[in-house]
């Protein structure tokens, strides 16, 4: 991903999530992770998480009961979540290498001072 980028991606439980990248003088540092969700628009199957409860050993109330908090995102909240996602990843990138340029700039002040 390139900064300013993210990506939706749909996790093997079926709940989705986005990141977008931190990156400091051309180097990928971290992402930014936003997420689970599911869309609002999104067909919602209870059975296929009854039936992941079932495989995995879920107790079943409790993992049904998460599921039902799991937020409910409209596409264009999705977008407008991320859209700020994408500019404060811009404004740690920033900071960081402006860090980094004034911890280089003290190192060479204090090498030229006797």
């Amino acid at each position: 991903m390139s900064p300013g980028e993210f990506k939706l991606y749909q996790c093997k439980n079926n709940l989705w999530d986005s990141a977008t990248p931190v990156i400091v003088g051309g180097y990928h540092l971290a992402n930014l992770f936003v997420g689970q969700f599911l869309f609002d628009d999104q067909p919602f199957d209870r059975e296929l998480f009854r039936k992941q409860a079932e495989k995995y050993g879920f107790d079943m109330e409790a993992y049904l009961a998460a599921l039902d908090g799991v937020p409910r995102w409209s596409h264009d909240q999705v977008t407008n979540v991320m859209k700020f996602f994408t500019r404060l990843a811009g404004l740690i990138a920033e900071l960081s290498m402006n860090n980094i340029r004034l911890a280089r700039t003290l190192a060479e002040h204090k090498r030229d001072i006797p």
